[in-house]
């Protein structure tokens, strides 16, 4: 197995030189933390080495850089080579540099998994605007060549069809003849330039080279990009916003008004929003002349069909600065949505770019996402299916035809922080089973669930209260084979169509179950002939599990103080009643001393 890699995704727009030059690049570095990256070169691991030469090269980069991260093989070991083919990851998007976060990301990498470099580079170029007027670079450090099936070369050259104003430049760390090859020929596709290293000191030369090329230095006011667009100037007016296009306004636009912008969407998609701004704002006269200054603001926000606000981003004072809003469309909010680009806080230059991505979170394959109800369940069939969860799509329904006998469904999330659950209802609504994954990241499984009869089912699939965005696999697998006979604890075989009667409510959760509630975090049920008031300790132990360590330490510190707190009333309330009694001894000693003093004199 050959590893690939850190193509780290070019270091972006660049130029700088004091108030005169502005960015006009941007660089993704892609890093190669495949398995083969614990092999030792020049006496150190290769992983240690990359460590090192990306410290030394990161110190360089100007501030206000415009970098992105990507990394690949560093989350699924190599024996699950299919998922490890399409382990990577955006782990830092296009954004000025921040050092101590680069660096921090890097260190962090652990080498695990294949060498996906053609995966990589289809993913990576999502991460650039095609067309946009700019330098885009990539920057692949990679210790072997493509170990997936996949043709990164064939990729590269399609990349360059599409439009992409690309440009990859390929670092192989101590590679074999057939890796130089491969990667050189990357390289070569989009007129790039292939370097070899073979120790950390010829790596750190190689990077910090490859990066200061990749650096656009221009004047001052010759780094604007982006096509000039002009909004409306209200709802009624709004423009439709061409999706994915790197934009900016062909006015500058005055404080607290706005250009306004339309996209369409539906369940299953992500709204992102992105503004940057460039080096300069302006001042805007009451006559409406004009002049630059150096302090640029910028807002952009996103509006809902009911034309209320989602979301507001400002950039004040800062150049060269990026914001974004993120917004999964949820279950209920297929319609027009409005982008209003201006500032609430001064008047914004013209310049600053901003954008409208759509990305499809479809669930199963499909162009839909599954619906939260059985009217709205998406149809699939049994084996494996991908799918996707998030705070505003907590719940995905799924109908699918079983036959009697047993199933297995498993749900496992890629993020570690989602919960997932299952729930499972037979044609009727009788809810059949239900189970939540013991832990954050784990897997929710139903292991050979017995069915009772053949036909469709409800499935629903939950990602825990209020999740993070998270994709999960899906696994539905009949078990086969003929019903269970009655008398092994199965219900009887329906009997001949008879006079309609009143349908009997279904069986209440056995004794100490945790019913599974689609809409809301499990609760325990009361254990059966103990009283409703009686704690169900395993229910307890379960909540405590799904607690993470900030609730936990609220839960310790309030039963630790608590009982302080009561011994200090009741101390309190003692020591009260105890004074008052001491006292009262005290005046009923001194008045008989008064009554039996003898008389003076």
């Amino acid at each position: 197995m050959k590893k690939s890699v850190i193509s780290f995704l070019s270091i972006l727009s660049l130029a700088l030189t004091a108030a005169t030059a502005s960015a006009a690049s941007r660089i993704e570095y892609i890093l190669d933390v495949s398995g083969s990256m614990n092999a030792l070169s020049g006496g150190e691991k290769r992983i240690d080495a990359a460590k090192k030469s990306l410290t030394a090269m990161v110190q360089g980069i100007p501030d206000g850089t415009i970098v992105a991260l990507r990394l690949y093989s560093h989350r699924v070991p190599p024996a699950d080579k299919a998922k490890s083919c399409q382990d990577t990851e955006l782990v830092i998007p296009f954004g000025p540099i921040n050092k101590p976060q680069f660096l921090s990301v890097v260190n962090a990498a652990t080498p695990l998994g294949q060498t996906p470099i053609a995966y990589s580079l289809e993913q990576a170029a999502n991460d650039f605007v095609m067309g946009a007027d700019e330098a885009q670079t990539i920057i692949l450090v990679s210790d072997g060549e493509e170990s997936c099936g996949g043709d990164p070369v064939a990729v590269a050259k399609s990349l360059i069809a599409k439009g992409f104003k690309l440009k990859i430049n390929v670092i192989g760390f101590d590679v074999d003849a057939n890796a130089k090859n491969q990667l050189a020929a990357i390289a070569g596709a989009t007129g790039g330039q292939y370097f070899d290293a073979k120790d950390s000191a010829s790596l750190t030369g190689t990077l910090q080279k490859l990066t200061q090329e990749s650096l656009v230095i221009q004047k001052a006011g010759s780094s604007v990009y982006g096509e000039e667009i002009r909004g409306g100037d209200n709802y009624e007016t709004a423009v439709p916003i061409p999706v994915g296009k790197l934009l900016r306004l062909n006015h500058h636009q005055k404080v607290n008004q706005y250009d306004y912008f339309s996209v369409d969407a539906k369940p299953g998609q992500k709204i992102v929003v992105s503004l940057e701004t460039g080096e300069k704002g302006v001042n805007i006269k009451p006559d409406n002349s004009y002049e630059e200054n150096l302090n640029p603001y910028a807002g952009i926000s996103l509006q809902s069909p009911q034309k209320t606000q989602i979301a507001h981003q400002e950039i004040i004072g800062g150049k060269n600065d990026a914001r974004q809003i993120v917004f999964p469309v949820p279950t209920d909010g297929a319609g027009k949505y409005y982008v209003l680009v201006g500032s609430s806080y001064d008047n914004q230059h013209k310049d600053h770019r901003f954008k409208v991505e759509i990305s499809e979170l479809f669930d199963a394959g499909s162009k839909q996402d599954a619906g939260d109800t059985r009217d709205t369940a998406l149809v699939i069939q049994p084996g494996t299916h991908k799918g996707y969860v998030n705070q505003n799509d907590e719940v995905d329904t799924y109908r699918v035809s079983l036959p009697a006998g047993s199933v297995t469904i498993r749900a496992r999330p890629v993020s570690e922080k989602v919960q997932m659950g299952l729930e499972l209802f037979d044609a009727d609504g009788v809810r059949v089973g239900g189970e939540n994954a013991p832990n954050p990241g784990a897997v929710a499984k139903l292991e050979n669930l017995p069915l009772a009869k053949a036909g469709e089912y409800v499935l629903k699939v939950k990602g825990g209260y209020n999740p993070s965005e998270s994709e999960y696999s899906l696994e539905i697998i009949p078990g086969g084979g003929a019903a269970p006979a009655a008398d092994a604890g199965a219900p009887p075989a329906p009997a001949a169509p008879a006079a309609p009667t009143t349908p009997t409510a279904p069986a209440a959760p056995t004794s100490g179950e945790t019913v599974y509630n689609p809409l809301s975090k499990p609760v325990p049920m009361p254990r059966a002939g103990t009283g409703a008031l009686t704690p169900d300790y395993q229910g307890i132990a379960q909540l405590w599990k799904q607690m993470d360590w900030k609730q936990k330490a609220k839960v310790v510190g309030f039963w630790t103080l608590l009982p302080a707190f009561f011994g200090w009333l009741v101390g309190w309330i003692w020591g009260y009643f105890k004074g008052r009694a001491s006292g009262k001894r005290a005046a009923a000693k001194q008045a008989a001393k008064q009554i039996t003093a003898p008389p003076a004199g």
